[in-house]
């Protein structure tokens, strides 16, 4: 198998993009505290796995999830069944953040077990497919965060049977708090845990809050708030377009680019050049 994507630089989950053999006879997966989130990203392949002697099979195209609970461990054997390159996204999310999002969300002690071979999810989908184009261009941990915390909710309520949330009670005093904070400390590594404390909230009340009092997710805001930050410094200034990416907090300069495209559709030059901006000499 050969890996795309290190998933070392985020704590919060690990992502990585597998090419894997057409064929495989027996691959056999320790049990691990980490719930398994693979979603199919080219090719189509037959797929089983097996447990106390029995197989059981799917078929897999692009899009399919599968899902492993933690402390489970399986066995796995497939065969592709076309001539694309079979590739996946594999997504692996601390047991621990699914427990306290259980605890903390729900009440709840004991885990349900979310397993499934073959299971049709677009919104599981489209969050594992942006992670990995977001672990590629070098996003921050809060992004990390921010999307642990989302998977964890939407496959305790899709997967582990539970209840739907009601919508959080609205806490103006404490999102204004943590926007003031932000902006005194944005040049730094924020995080979702450091923000939450600001808050006052765990971590899964303060995102729920946070964005039904703004319309946005706290890496959203932030991601904003720099872009702003960054653009002021581009009209202004003759610092480097390195500079002013370490200045406003991004990890690297390719981050501010990949900033700049997502909110401006432009590049950090280009936005300078355009608004007639000072040029470093």
């Amino acid at each position: 198998m050969m890996l795309d994507l290190d998933s070392s630089p985020w704590r919060s989950l690990s992502v990585r993009r597998v090419h894997d053999p057409a064929e495989v006879e027996e691959l056999r997966i320790a049990p691990a505290d980490v719930q398994r989130v693979v979603v199919l990203e080219s090719g189509h392949k037959r797929i089983e796995s097996g447990s106390s002697g029995q197989w059981r099979g799917a078929e897999h195209g692009p899009g399919t999830v599968s899902l492993t609970a933690p402390g489970r461990g399986t066995r796995l054997r497939w065969r592709a069944t076309s001539d694309e390159p079979v590739v996946t996204v594999q997504v692996g999310i601390p047991g621990r953040t699914i427990g306290e999002v259980a605890a903390q969300l729900w009440g709840r002690t004991t885990l349900p077990e979310m397993d499934r071979l073959d299971a049709a999810d677009d919104t599981t989908v489209a969050v594992v497919t942006a992670l990995a184009r977001a672990r590629a261009s070098g996003a921050p941990e809060l992004y990390a965060e921010t999307a642990a915390q989302f998977l964890a909710v939407h496959l305790l309520t899709r997967y582990g049977a539970l209840p739907p949330l009601p919508a959080p009670r609205p806490e103006t005093r404490r999102t204004a708090v943590v926007r003031s904070y932000v902006t005194a400390h944005l040049a730094e590594p924020l995080t979702l845990a450091e923000l939450a404390a600001v808050a006052d909230l765990s971590p899964w009340h303060f995102l729920r809050v946070f964005k039904a009092e703004t319309g946005s997710t706290p890496m959203r805001f932030v991601a904003r708030l720099r872009v702003e930050a960054a653009q002021h410094l581009l009209r202004t200034t003759a610092r480097s377009v390195t500079d002013i990416a370490y200045a406003c907090g991004f990890s690297s300069p390719g981050h501010l680019t990949a900033a700049f495209g997502r909110e401006l559709q432009t590049t950090p030059t280009r936005y300078r050049a355009d608004v007639g901006g000072h040029r470093k000499k």
